[in-house]
């Protein structure tokens, strides 16, 4: 589910994300570059730290056989970056237990989510993804031993409702691809988010030859004839993968 946003909400540009450590940063300040290179950035919300779902997710990508890796996003002009709705001094253990090589932060006040409109719910797929290898029993073992294991930061892993999405930013803060979970299993899967970050060439939207109104991705295949800097029509539907490297 895409969001309707076309880019990140002032108020979200002011809110504040937490290290390992503790140390707060501005939420703009992930996606705006440095070095002023118009680099592009992928945001990837997860649900609590003890959810074994997600951290399946995050395993896949982190893999360097099937996954996303930092070589490639260096490549293609883009990093990629982790926000969980728990407590900051569990990001070292989730990056430990995911190999994770991507900077990772936490939100634990959940407003960053809903300022993106992520919603709270409980409900699972109708069929389990691609990046889920282990059976739903396992998975919920799997999430209780880790937060029981945690002593006292059992509690601190984040509302177990909330789940997140994924959003690909430009240095201004426009929103060039993004997608909403519906359920707590509906991450993008890995090989349609590896195109869209390693594969996919996404036009910049330039105030130049475009309004406001068509600064929205993705596009459909139905769009061949006005992909031009003239006129772009924004679909809502979902794209398939041969939409994506169309596009």
């Amino acid at each position: 589910m895409a969001s309707n946003l076309t880019s990140v909400p002032l108020e979200a540009r002011s809110l504040l994300v937490l290290d390992s450590n503790g140390e707060s940063f501005l939420f703009s300040s992930l996606f705006i570059s440095e070095d002023g290179r118009d680099q592009q950035t992928l945001v990837i919300f997860i649900r609590h730290f003890f959810c074994g779902s997600c951290k399946e997710y995050i395993s896949t990508i982190s893999s360097p056989d099937n996954g996303i890796t930092p070589q490639e996003l260096e490549k293609s002009n883009k990093r990629l970056i982790i926000v969980g709705c728990g407590q900051p001094n569990l990001i070292k253990q989730y990056v430990k237990d995911t190999n994770c090589p991507f900077p990772m932060y936490a939100d634990p006040t959940q407003k960053l989510y809903d300022a993106l409109g992520m919603i709270r719910t409980l409900s699972l797929a109708e069929k389990k993804p691609d990046y889920i290898k282990s059976s739903f029993l396992v998975n919920v073992a799997k999430s209780a031993v880790c937060q029981f294991s945690s002593g006292t930061a059992m509690f601190q892993g984040g509302d177990i409702r909330q789940v997140g999405g994924e959003y690909l930013f430009n240095q201004k803060g426009d929103i060039l691809w993004s997608h909403n979970m519906k359920n707590t299993q509906d991450h993008v899967e890995v090989i349609e988010l590896h195109n869209c970050v390693c594969h996919l060439l996404i036009m910049a939207a330039d105030s130049t030859y475009m309004a406001e109104s068509v600064k929205s991705y993705p596009f459909s295949m139905s769009d061949r004839s006005a992909l031009n800097k003239e006129e772009i029509i924004v679909k809502d539907d979902e794209l398939t993968c041969e939409e994506h490297c169309h596009n």
